[in-house]
């Protein structure tokens, strides 16, 4: 298990699932800081562990967030970030399940 820490927010995560969040993803906190600023709820679909939301919620970029992804290990993760840095009531996630995913 890896932390990718923003602002205080730590972000919980298996190496495999970092698809480029820990990286060029933090691009979206200036792309959306610039052209759009703070809305109320962000949503992060095929989040993964969630890098982009998260830190779009530790830049005070929105009051809450809502994450989906279809990997359930990459929400076993979201959950525990959502846990351990108690921001139970600013983050929803869901586990999307289709016809081949159980």
């Amino acid at each position: 298990m890896k932390v990718f820490s923003v602002r205080g927010i730590k972000i919980f995560y298996d190496e495999k699932l970092d698809g480029g969040g820990t990286s060029f993803g933090q691009l979206y906190v200036l792309i959306i800081k610039r052209l759009i600023g703070k809305l109320k709820t962000c949503f992060e679909a095929f989040s993964g562990p969630a890098f982009i939301g998260f830190s779009l919620l530790a830049h005070n970029l929105c009051e809450e967030l809502v994450v989906a992804d279809i990997n359930p290990e990459a929400i076993n993760y979201v959950k525990m970030t959502i846990e351990e840095t108690k921001l139970r009531g600013k983050v929803l996630c869901f586990r999307c399940v289709g016809r081949n995913t159980g």
